[in-house]
């Protein structure tokens, strides 16, 4: 899988956003950050355009090693055979893997995970999986 200039920047702010000794977790679709004091405005529009990004990866991070494989080859298999967008199989590998039962998880743990699982690609292990709604 591809890591995209979003993504990268979306750890970035995160990281940023922990050496300044702010919280972020998930909170529903959104993030929760405290405390607010500690947080700089143009953090706050920047959380705002990569909103998206910055879940994801807190999401990722709260993943052990393998599943974070299960979601990216979960991802991989929507988009070739079953045609999905990225944020459509991302959707759908959400729920294959069950992180909608994750915990909230501390930017702090590492929000870089992200990125670094992706770096590493998608071994090709012959298993498919259906790629449809579960």
């Amino acid at each position: 899988m591809t890591v995209t200039p979003d993504q990268v920047a979306a750890d970035l702010l995160l990281e940023e956003l922990v050496s300044r000794g702010v919280r972020a977790e998930v909170h529903g679709a959104g993030v929760r950050l405290w405390p607010k004091e500690k947080v700089a405005a143009g953090q706050i529009t920047r959380l705002r355009r990569y909103k998206a990004e910055v879940v994801r990866a807190l999401r990722l991070a709260a993943l052990d090693e393998e599943r974070v494989y299960e979601w990216q080859e979960r991802v991989a298999i929507c988009m070739e055979d079953g045609r999905l967008g990225r944020e459509d199989a991302e959707a759908v590998a959400w729920k294959q893997v069950d992180c909608d039962q994750a915990r909230p998880q501390d930017a702090h743990v590492g929000p870089g995970a992200a990125v670094a699982a992706q770096r590493e690609g998608i071994a090709n292990r012959g298993e498919t999986t259906p790629c449809g709604p579960p």
